[in-house]
């Protein structure tokens, strides 16, 4: 009896101490799965608290960097404004015609189209021969031998807008290409005109037209605003300044946009759509 008492008794203990380890166990398991309360360290010096990750100098030069983007360079403007336009020989490009489509501002670090849309607008004859070429290949691409069509107006267009004398043999490839892409009864004239001399034997003399005196720009009287405006706002915002402030001015300046557009887009593809969509984009809407 006395050996069963003693038995029912250890039992009873070990079960009494294993609950223990298990409740301590279980306690200690808990505390260490709650959230570890973060310990303060107090700044030393001049440096800042481990918890702020700001950097003042990077955003310093961030904010200096948008300021540039923003605010052209006294340099940029004058060149924009000595810019030329290649649609007429000598024609000095306004300043206005410098602008960018209205998705400029938000595809800034996209991928520039090639040729680019102002193409036509470039002075250097061998670059304007190149960009010449690639916006027919991109305008004509299913075309029989655009290849060859292209390559023989870009000799013509290099030629032509350098100055340089074409041999007959390039006159008719120049005029049968421009002919076949862009089909004309003058044109056809011209073709059977420059065989005929090319048959004769008679020396080919090349004629070029009087080269045009630049038209007056139409909002010279406004370049002083203007220039404040693009120097505080940026080109695009300081038209906007303008057009809440004085809206006449800025309806010369939209008209004069206008026109633009329309004698470019004549002979640029995709210059005039470009311009009208930006000139909505900057006055709301594209009329007059």
């Amino acid at each position: 009896m006395d050996r069963r008492i003693w038995l029912v008794f250890a039992i009873t203990v070990l079960f009494c101490i294993g609950m223990t380890v298990y409740y301590q166990l279980a306690k200690r398991n808990f505390d260490n799965s709650l959230p570890q309360v973060p310990t303060a360290v107090a700044p030393q010096g001049d440096e800042a608290p481990s918890g702020d990750t700001s950097h003042p100098r990077e955003e310093e030069t961030h904010q200096e960097t948008s300021a540039a983007k923003r605010v052209p360079d006294e340099d940029d403007r004058r060149t924009d404004d000595e810019h030329a336009h290649s649609h007429i020989d000598g024609d000095v490009d306004p300043w206005w015609a410098q602008l960018g489509s209205p998705e400029d501002d938000d595809t800034a670090d996209a991928e520039e189209p090639y040729p680019p849309l102002n193409w036509a607008e470039t002075l250097d004859p061998a670059l304007y021969a190149e960009y010449y070429y690639a916006q027919l290949l991109k305008q004509f691409g299913d075309v029989p031998d655009i290849e060859t069509l292209a390559d023989s107006l870009a000799v013509g267009k290099y030629k032509l807008k350098a100055q340089i004398p074409m041999t007959i043999d390039e006159a008719i490839a120049h005029a049968e290409a421009s002919n076949t892409l862009w089909p004309s009864e003058s044109t056809q004239r011209s073709i059977e005109n420059l065989h005929e001399i090319k048959a004769s034997g008679r020396p080919y003399t090349p004629t070029y037209g009087p080269r045009l005196r630049p038209p007056p720009d139409p909002v010279e009287h406004l370049k002083p605003i203007l220039t404040s405006l693009t120097r505080d706002y940026g080109a695009v915002e300081g038209l906007r300044v303008l057009n809440t402030f004085d809206p006449q001015a800025a309806m010369e300046v939209k008209r004069a946009m206008i026109q633009d557009a329309e004698t470019v887009g004549a002979t640029t593809p995709g210059y005039y759509e470009s311009k009208m969509k930006l000139i909505e984009h900057i006055f709301g809407d594209s009329d007059l």
